[in-house]
């Protein structure tokens, strides 16, 4: 599928907007943003998007070109806590009853731009039962030290350096995890 234009994935005509979610595979999205509502978990795999917003909420993207990054613009720490006492969310989740998964040169970013330090205490999280050697050669970097702020305290499961103003643009990786 190619739509070309504005796509909204729930009924935003009338209140209150409710979707489920659902799967895209195999499609581009240019010409403007895909608006999905809250509290939707999506699959999207092997498409092309030039944005998509709420990308917060159980979303999955797989080979997917112009996939969200963590969000630029919290308001402040205290509006984006994954839990109590946890800073922000990490960009990729895996299932706390999920027993086997493989990930191959992950990555992720952080460009906090509303002036104050906002924080994501993982880039990602992953159940500790993991086999050994489940994730391989993962990143996070920090970008724009004149504009940005915050940043990633850990690459995994609190292992692994923090990417923030004090090392912009400098890679951290974790080679293999567990």
């Amino acid at each position: 599928m190619h739509v070309h234009g504005f796509a909204t994935l729930m009924d935003y005509c009338t209140g209150p907007s409710f979707a489920s979610g659902g799967f895209i595979a195999d499609s581009a999205f240019d010409g403007s943003t895909v608006v999905n509502g809250s509290q939707q978990q999506w699959l999207v795999r092997n498409s092309t998007l030039d944005g998509w917003t709420n990308g917060v909420w159980n979303q999955v993207f797989s080979g997917v070109v112009g996939a969200p990054a963590l969000p630029y613009d919290p308001p402040s720490q205290a509006a984006w806590m994954g839990a109590p006492g946890v800073d922000g969310w990490a960009a990729f989740k895996v299932g706390d009853t999920v027993t086997s998964f493989s990930g191959y040169g992950m990555g992720s970013y952080s460009f906090f731009n509303q002036g104050v330090d906002i924080f994501a205490a993982n880039a990602f999280e992953v159940p500790v039962t993991l086999p050994a050697s489940s994730l391989h050669d993962l990143l996070t970097i920090f970008l724009d030290p004149s504009v940005g702020k915050g940043g990633i305290l850990n690459v995994v499961n609190d292992t692994g350096g923090s990417s923030t103003v004090a090392n912009p643009d400098v890679p951290v990786t974790v080679v293999s995890y567990p």
